[in-house]
């Protein structure tokens, strides 16, 4: 380097360079506040991405302050050299030998700026990739909590964007100059600061004025990877500085300086090159033409106009046919109801108009969750529950109370309450509780509410029995649950009007439906037998009477009889009603006229054969007084024939035996001696 540099440019770099590091320090003090006490994790990570930066000052700072040392020790050894003391012997060596700053600053130049320049890029790479993994729960929609200050976020992101782009354009302007060169990484970072600036006021921005979190929402993983790409580039510049040519007394542009944030700092380099390359590929000049000059001189100007008419676009708001809206001005709600249609109001952020669907039915489940269309199934009290699932009780009465009449006894019953509500107070329940994360504003008050409501459902639940909530009370319960939850969210002025309250899949616990199911099956049983003793009762009044009806004004008659008999009513009233049992059992016509007619008969043959009989024996008598003996003899030759008239009677000469075993006869032939049986005689 030429030793008629002048100490006083180093000397301006040095005030720029601390210039720099008082903004840039200032700038990360801010975000890091206001990301600390705002909750707005995007804005404390940029904080400590424009902290990081720091170092980059720091380390310009430090070698250009050894340039001006270094450029005084020069001019300090041409006056030695150019001196007459020079000539004398002891003088000699003095002036090679005291060159201490220059060798101080070729040893910042070739170990220090690539040492911070790999220190950096290393933080910024493990910090980008730690706070990425650490966001993505804090990004997710599900989890993600929108920061409270949007009006802080947009003046402060927009501040400093304004301010770290005016300077950076400063410092690069600076840097054009050979002997200021090293500005550029001063630039790169005021520009990195500019940027997480500008980020962070547009995303706050859309948000606040157009109601999306597309950007806000990612925001911290976005400036992580920026973190990432910024210490990529850092190591990549020195990888490549290692394999690229020196000339003696040049200086490598170090690897800290970022080629791509120079680009934003300094964009009229990036402008020529764009218009270079338009030249080169329509083959003439088209960076001369009228169009194209007038186009970048108005260029800045235009990009204004558009913003601004971007802007004055959020002075209208359109409210869907099935939706009405809230106007919020300077933070305050109007009571207002707005109807479908346009809506004229501040621009943002200054005014904006909140929409709920008027028509919209929301529905609050306690306990079990229902199954979906595509996953419904019966419900059995003993089948398993889905893995991951759990049975979720209410407190109830018990259906019975044995033991100590002081013991309190409970119950538990699995089952699901539905309740469906409608918003039809809108600003009230707007103040019900703030708003959600983004992408789900009303989760707050939809949480609020559903505690509320499951509250009253379990309070109502529990002042009655099993019985009731299995049998059916359970509809009059649901519309105890109803007129409770909508007195409770009056109380609260939630705007809120409850429209349906059903209570379905009651069930014991699976541990205890077995005995439930044997109390079922056994009143089953009894029914079966209740019917059957029915079907039988009809069965034998039907076959004794011949029906019902005249088997029950019988069995009245008889109950009157049996009132006689014990009450020991007269022989004549007792006859009486027996005879008119008797009537309406023969009237009737069944089993039992049938059995009373044969009785009747039986009754008149007995009769008439006893009769048949005695007069039978008066005539035998009348006989045997007209001839005793006669009759006498008559009678045994009855009584002989009567003895003979189913037998054979076999006539065999004197003196044979006959054995007859009633099929075969057969003959004994007797050998004695006739004389002697007459000898005999």
């Amino acid at each position: 380097m030429s030793t008629t540099a002048d100490q006083l440019s180093y000397k301006r770099a040095v005030t720029t360079t601390a210039i720099g590091f008082g903004i840039q320090a200032v700038i990360a003090i801010v975000l890091l506040v206001y990301g600390s006490l705002g909750g707005d994790r995007a804005a404390f990570e940029g904080g400590l991405l424009v902290l990081l930066g720091l170092g980059v000052w720091i380390a310009l700072m430090l070698v250009f302050h050894q340039h001006r040392l270094e450029r005084r020790e020069a001019a300090e050894a041409e006056a030695f050299a150019a001196s007459e003391a020079s000539s004398a012997s002891v003088f000699e060596q003095t002036a090679t030998d005291q060159l201490v700053h220059a060798n101080r600053l070729n040893w910042l130049h070739k170990w220090v700026l690539p040492a911070v320049s790999v220190g950096l890029g290393g933080v910024y790479i493990l910090l980008g990739v730690m706070f990425y993994l650490g966001n993505e729960r804090r990004v997710a929609i599900e989890t993600f909590v929108k920061p409270k200050e949007s009006g802080w976020a947009i003046a402060i992101g927009a501040g400093v964007a304004v301010i770290g782009f005016v300077f950076a354009r400063f410092v690069a302007g600076m840097a054009k100059q050979r002997i200021w060169s090293l500005l550029n990484g001063g630039a790169a970072s005021a520009v990195g600061a500019a940027v997480v600036g500008s980020l962070l006021a547009v995303a706050h921005f859309m948000s606040a004025a157009m109601g999306t979190d597309w950007l806000l929402r990612p925001l911290p993983r976005v400036i992580d990877v920026f973190m990432v790409l910024i210490g990529a580039e850092m190591f990549l510049h020195f990888v490549l500085n290692l394999y690229k040519p020196r000339r003696a007394g040049e200086w490598l542009r170090p690897a800290l300086d970022s080629r791509v944030l120079a680009f934003i700092a300094a964009p009229d380099q990036l402008a020529r090159s764009v218009s270079g390359a338009i030249n080169y590929q329509f083959g003439f000049n088209v960076s001369s033409t009228w169009f194209y000059r007038l186009l970048s001189k108005y260029i800045i100007g235009l990009a204004l106009l558009a913003l601004v008419l971007v802007w004055a676009a959020t002075c209208i708001t359109v409210i869907r046919p099935d939706e009405t809206g809230l106007k919020i001005t300077w933070g305050r709600m109007s009571d207002k109801v707005l109807p479908p249609g346009p809506v004229f109001k501040l621009p943002a952020p200054f005014a904006k108009v909140v929409t709920f669907s008027a028509e919209a039915v929301n529905e609050v489940h306690i306990g079990v969750q229902p199954d979906t269309l595509e996953t419904a199934k019966p419900l059995l009290w003993t089948a398993d529950d889905e893995p991951g699932e759990a049975e979720q009780f209410f407190i109830v009465q018990p259906a019975r109370r044995n033991g100590d009449a002081n013991v309190r006894d409970v119950s538990l019953l699995s089952g699901s309450v539905a309740v469906h509500y409608v918003v039809k107070d809108l600003p009230a329940y707007y103040r019900l509780a703030q708003d959600g994360p983004a992408g789900d504003v009303e989760r707050n008050r939809a949480d609020l509410l559903e505690h509320v409501i499951s509250g009253v459902a379990r309070g109502v639940i529990a002042r009655y029995s099993v019985d009731d909530l299995l049998g059916e009370a359970r509809v009059s319960i649901a519309d105890s649950i109803r007129g409770d939850v909508q007195q409770r969210l009056d109380q609260i002025n939630s705007g809120v009007e409850v429209v349906f309250a059903g209570i379905s899949e009651v069930s014991p616990s699976h541990d205890a439906a077995s005995a439930f199911e044997a109390v079922v099956a056994a009143d089953q049983e009894r029914e079966a037998l209740i019917e059957r003793a029915a079907s039988t009762r009809i069965a034998v009044l039907s076959q004794s009477a011949g029906d019902v009806r005249r088997a029950e004004h019988i069995v009245e008659a008889l109950d009157v009889l049996d009132g006689l008999q014990r009450d020991g009513a007269k022989e004549d009233t007792i006859d009486a009603q027996e005879h008119e049992v008797i009537a309406r059992i023969l009237a009737a016509g069944g089993e039992a006229a049938r059995t009373i007619a044969q009785a009747k008969a039986d009754r008149w043959r007995t009769h008439m054969g006893a009769r048949s009989r005695a007069v039978r024996s008066e005539g035998q008598i009348a006989a045997y007084l007209a001839a005793p003996a006669f009759y006498r003899i008559q009678t045994e030759l009855d009584a002989w024939w009567d003895a003979a008239k189913e037998s054979r009677v076999f006539v065999v000469p004197k003196g044979v035996a006959v054995d007859y075993d009633g099929t075969e006869i057969y003959q004994e032939l007797s050998f004695q001696n006739p004389n002697e049986g007459q000898s005999e005689n």
